[in-house]
């Protein structure tokens, strides 16, 4: 038995291209231990997914805050060339 989605069958050439440990959800009447490794897999994958997203957030979060840096002194020098205070 092999782990298909609810929503449709995984195709030959994805699970064969790339293999999840138990697919993301047993077929219906697997056995307890295809089960596990299915369920398993789906927690892997989202805490992975979730990791990521996560390291996108703080490297713009990071760039934004190096910007914010960049444009008060590009402020500053264009004040200063024009002569205000």
């Amino acid at each position: 038995l092999s782990c298909t989605s609810k929503r449709r069958q995984i195709p030959s050439w994805a699970s064969t291209r790339f293999p999840l440990p138990g697919g993301p959800q047993a077929a219906a009447g697997s056995a307890p231990g295809l089960v596990a490794r299915c369920h398993d897999s789906l927690v892997d994958a989202t805490r992975s997914g979730v990791i990521i997203s996560l390291c996108f957030y703080l490297w713009a979060a990071f760039h934004y805050f190096l910007g914010s840096i960049g444009l008060v002194k590009a402020l500053a020098d264009a004040r200063k060339a024009r002569g205000e205070a």
